[in-house]
C-alpha cells in the first residue's frame, strides 16, 4: 500500500500523523484496562519488563539450536524417520542430544 501511493507521487509525510497513533494506541491501552480483571492488570505490569528486555536468547545459543537440528536431520536422512525415536524418547541417554546439554 505504502509503496504504491509513493509510486502514484504520495508523500510519506502526509501518512505519518504522530497525533492520530498516540490516540489509536490510547484507545487500545483504555479497551485493555477496561476490559481485563484487576489480577489480569497486575501480571501484565509484571511480565512488561520482561518483554521489553528481551528473553536472554543470543545469537551463540541460536547456533547451537541449529547444529542439533542439523544433527538430527541429518541422523534422519541417512537412518530413517523412525531412528530419532530413541533420541527424543529420552533425550538425556541420547549420544546427539548429550553434545547439546544446555539446549
Amino acid at each position: 500500500m505504502i509503496g504504491s501511493f509513493v509510486a502514484e507521487g504520495g508523500h510519506l509525510a502526509a501518512i505519518m500523523q504522530p497525533f492520530e497513533l498516540v490516540c489509536i494506541f490510547g484507545a487500545a491501552i483504555g479497551a485493555f484496562i477496561v476490559s481485563n480483571p484487576t489480577s489480569t492488570l497486575k501480571k501484565t505490569m509484571q511480565t512488561f519488563p520482561k518483554i521489553v528486555k528481551g528473553g536472554g536468547y543470543t545469537k551463540e545459543k541460536y547456533l547451537v539450536l541449529i547444529a542439533l537440528l542439523y544433527q538430527l536431520l541429518k541422523k534422519a536422512r541417512k537412518e530413517g524417520m523412525m531412528a530419532l525415536e530413541a533420541d527424543v524418547d529420552a533425550p538425556e541417554s541420547s549420544p546427539v542430544f548429550q553434545k547439546y546439554e544446555h539446549v
